[in-house]
């Protein structure tokens, strides 16, 4: 079986790296690559250890042994809590594929961000980067749905509907829902 898993991020590489440039603030340039970044996952390899400020949370587990190819399109839930104060500018998504039925062993095989850089595989992880960033005090919770559908004009492809809201530590309520589409390609 393959779960599916989501964290929330802050990307001190990507984007607050230009909150100091050699001693320069480059606010105009930090907006610019926030919106850019936004606008469709990113592919890359991430460390857990350095930027990883929520928990983590399975949020699909599919069936490779008898599922099919419509189980690939679905709504799922999920809720992620801040383990420390931040910046969310992403929610990180990856999955594992664990081998343990017809097998001498179970054999795990994981894609996450939470081994060093250098034994991550090609995989990578994807992130969805949020167009608003959200600052999380430690306990603050984001919760939500993933939409995933095949795209009508090329089966391979994804449209993903992400659907959040956050909730500050000790209060009753979630705050608005935010809507963002991401097309994987």
């Amino acid at each position: 079986h393959t779960p599916m898993f989501l964290c929330g991020i802050q990307d001190d590489a990507k984007i607050h790296f230009w909150d100091n440039v050699y001693g320069f603030k480059m606010p105009s340039i930090k907006e610019k690559v926030q919106r850019q970044l936004s606008t469709e996952p990113v592919l890359d390899c991430y460390e857990a250890e350095r930027c990883q400020i929520t928990d983590a949370c399975m949020f699909r587990n599919v069936d490779c042994q008898r599922g099919s190819v419509a189980d690939l399109e679905f709504v799922a839930d999920f809720k992620i809590v801040a383990h420390k104060a931040g910046q969310c500018d992403a929610l990180l998504t990856w999955f594992d594929t664990i081998f343990s039925e017809k097998c001498d062993r179970k054999v795990v095989f994981t894609t996450g961000p939470q081994a060093p850089l250098e034994q991550q595989t090609h995989w990578k992880q994807t992130a969805l980067y949020l167009a608003e960033p959200l600052v999380l005090s430690k306990g603050d919770a984001i919760s939500g749905k993933v939409h995933c559908h095949r795209r009508k004009d090329n089966s391979r492809h994804l449209d993903i509907l992400l659907e959040y809201a956050l909730t500050k530590c000790g209060a009753s309520t979630a705050g608005d829902s935010k809507f963002q589409n991401f097309a994987l390609c």
